[in-house]
């Protein structure tokens, strides 16, 4: 160490982006369960406004048209409130729920790699869902901003805006996506100190997820809770959750996650 009266030297900040490794390093040294999304490719800003959003259709993944990169890029480009606004009104065939699901998809993916364009995209997002007056846009444009605000540190934000979220889903009738957002607060909870209300949080989820059938998001949410256990110190109960959602996620070949459930049995392990 050169200077020995300063200490270590502090990591340098990236204007642009933060590493990946946030989740992991805000979770304590374990992994936190994610989803990503194939990235579109690029093509005009107005043709994806204009081609984007057809009439009585919700675009899946498989529907990612190859303008949709381009648009993003401009909606994560637009610097405030006002900018978003103005070019909303320049482009109002954006304002479609479909729309507001690709972004929320893209703020999924940005957020691991991207913090400040997904934060940006998160908040283009809500202002067209707001402009929709659709419960389900709003409530899927606060669940992406919730997610971007743990990552960096927010939680209380986060958890009041995935609270919102939630109840904006439920007023829908969409019970998994009450399920995968009840799941998704589960980890900004927890780092909060809040581990009954992440706890709740879970157990809903998980009679949701089984009600609906959907048995990967229970393996998923395994781990979510083991994450919980590892943080109040019940290494024992926290590696059996691991254990049991690693053989769980095996017949879905889902890599992610069983890559999360190893890395997670390992630091169980060796603490």
């Amino acid at each position: 160490m050169n200077k020995k009266d300063k200490g270590p030297a502090p990591l340098k900040p990236q204007p642009k982006s933060e590493p990946r490794m946030t989740r992991m390093a805000a979770a304590g040294g374990i992994s936190v369960i994610g989803g990503s999304i194939p990235r579109p490719s690029a093509s005009s800003a107005q043709s994806a406004a204009e081609k984007s959003c057809p009439k009585n259709k919700n675009l899946g993944l498989s529907s990612i048209t190859p303008t949709l990169r381009k648009l993003l890029t401009t909606l994560s480009s637009l610097p405030d409130q006002a900018s978003r606004r103005n070019y909303i009104d320049c482009h109002p065939r954006v304002v479609c729920p479909a729309i507001v699901e690709q972004i929320a998809d893209a703020v999924r993916e940005d957020v691991r790699v991207d913090v400040i364009r997904a934060m940006a995209l998160s908040e283009v997002a809500v202002v067209i869902a707001e402009e929709l007056h659709d419960d389900e846009s709003v409530a899927r444009a606060l669940r992406a901003k919730g997610n971007v605000l743990w990552v960096k540190g927010q939680c209380k934000r986060a958890v009041r805006l995935l609270e919102r979220a939630v109840g904006l889903f439920q007023k829908a009738g969409n019970w998994s996506e009450v399920g995968r957002t009840l799941s998704t607060s589960i980890q900004p909870l927890a780092l909060l100190g809040e581990y009954e209300r992440a706890l709740s949080a879970a157990g809903r989820a998980g009679e949701i997820f089984k009600q609906t059938g959907e048995d990967l998001r229970l393996a998923r949410l395994e781990i979510n809770i083991a994450n919980v256990l590892h943080r109040r110190g019940h290494l024992a109960d926290a590696l059996a959750r691991y254990e049991r959602a690693y053989k769980q996620l095996l017949p879905y070949k889902d890599t992610e996650g069983i890559g999360v459930a190893l890395h997670n049995m390992a630091v169980c392990l060796i603490s």
